[in-house]
């Protein structure tokens, strides 16, 4: 999942990515974040392209705007 945390006077995109039992949050100012959203199409077939979810994350701002980007099922 793709989303965007309200940090007051900005936004946060994040990923969080879930086994179903555990649960790991990164954000776009974590190290390696670049080289793992482009790279996630590459390596997951059927994940949506970075190119295409950002936007939808991103805009408009303030809001969570929570997006699937890839499922196991």
């Amino acid at each position: 999942m793709a989303f965007k945390r309200d940090c007051y006077s900005v936004d946060l995109i994040c990923l969080l990515i879930s086994d179903g039992d555990k649960q790991i949050e990164i954000n776009e100012e974590d190290v390696g974040w670049d080289v793992l959203v482009w790279n996630i199409e590459k390596h997951l077939p059927g994940a949506v392209p970075y190119a295409s979810w950002w936007a939808v994350v991103a805009f408009p701002a303030f809001a969570t705007n929570t997006t699937t980007i890839y499922s196991r099922e």
